[in-house]
């Protein structure tokens, strides 16, 4: 069956007063809703939708850093993190505006810790007129986790026991800008996975692992002008070893990077569970 094509009843444009924000902010979005013919629409409605999926630092360019979590911390459908954030709506006015405002605050939207990485926030937007026409679009934007990445490369991820692992540190800011800074706290943990049997609600038993932490050494050291940092460490253990930066913003918004780096030898080591 062919059905006869229905133009939309209105246009509906929606602009951010930023392209890029930074948690901690507020994000301000202006809708408005106009007829084709030049006039508001007057009288109607907006509802909105935010969620949120992962956002991945590429804006330095020059050398390759592994800035944010690393990808072998994701597990199952971790990749993209989309997650559901609020639903509300608003009027327009007479002129046929509605102005929607939020404050993005990381601890509310995301409340496990490990979640709050950089995002990019998409807004679903449907307005309806006073007849019940509705029209929809959407309006997307990075929200940086805070003001500064940390970055952190090794020249070798498999390293043997006793053999050094020699590890750089790239501080920038926003835009990708080599940024100086104090204050970053650099750990070395081997990672080990504990299998736990628990009963569940249906009444069956069920195993699961949980990832543990086993801190071996812990520095703080700062970034010269161009954002540089070395450090080296020896892995007294064969097994998958996790290198965690961490710093603060002038917000208190915290800052975190990872790398992972594997270590051979004789013997049996905890891995990841596939």
């Amino acid at each position: 069956e062919i059905e006869e094509y229905v133009p939309a009843a209105f246009e509906l444009k929606a602009k951010t007063d930023k392209e890029e924000y930074i948690a901690g902010d507020t994000f301000k979005v202006n809708v408005d809703a106009n007829y084709y013919f030049g006039a508001p629409v007057d009288g109607g409605t907006v509802e909105y939708t935010l969620v949120a999926q992962n956002y991945y630092f590429d804006k330095y360019q020059d050398e390759y850093f592994q800035f944010g979590k690393s990808w072998h911390d994701c597990f199952n459908d971790c990749y993209y993190g989309d997650k559901f954030l609020l639903r509300n709506k608003v009027d327009l006015d007479r002129q046929g505006h509605a102005a929607i405002t939020q404050a993005i605050d990381f601890a509310k939207f995301f409340p496990k810790p490990e979640e709050r990485s950089s995002k990019i926030f998409v807004l679903y937007v449907t307005a309806r007129n006073s007849a019940g026409q509705s029209v929809s679009t959407q309006k997307s934007f990075i929200v940086h986790a805070g003001e500064y990445y940390l970055g952190l490369r090794s020249d070798n991820s498999f390293v043997g026991k006793d053999q050094p692992v020699k590890m750089k540190i790239k501080s920038v800011d926003t835009t990708g800008k080599p940024l100086g800074l104090d204050n970053v706290t650099l750990t070395y943990s081997r990672v080990r996975y504990e299998y736990n049997k628990r009963r569940e609600v249906d009444g069956g038993y069920y195993y699961t692992w949980e990832r543990k932490l086993d801190e071996k050494k812990k520095i703080t050291l700062e970034t010269d002008r161009d954002g540089n940092a070395e450090d080296e460490f020896v892995p007294p253990e064969k097994g998958e070893y996790e290198i965690a930066a961490r710093g603060a913003d002038k917000r208190g918004n915290v800052i975190l990077s990872s790398y992972t780096v594997y270590v051979y030898g004789e013997g049996v080591a905890s891995i990841k569970p596939t």
